[in-house]
């Protein structure tokens, strides 16, 4: 079987991007901080569709 050769990378390919696993540090890091982005949220959402529903508009409240 043939091998296809690989091809370019497209044009506009950030040249200084670096495809490299990440540590264990770097992974616990990135787990904590979407964690606590996840639980802002959650905090968050009740707060924002309460405030869309005192509005009283359909579009504020599926906007929340």
């Amino acid at each position: 079987m043939k091998r296809v050769p690989d091809l370019p990378p497209p044009a506009d390919a950030n040249p200084y991007s670096l495809d490299r696993p990440q540590s264990v540090g770097e992974e616990i890091a990135n787990s904590i901080s979407h964690g606590v982005a996840l639980l802002l949220a959650l905090a968050a959402a009740p707060v924002l569709i309460i405030g869309a529903v005192r509005r009283g508009d359909a579009a504020d409240v599926v906007g929340a």
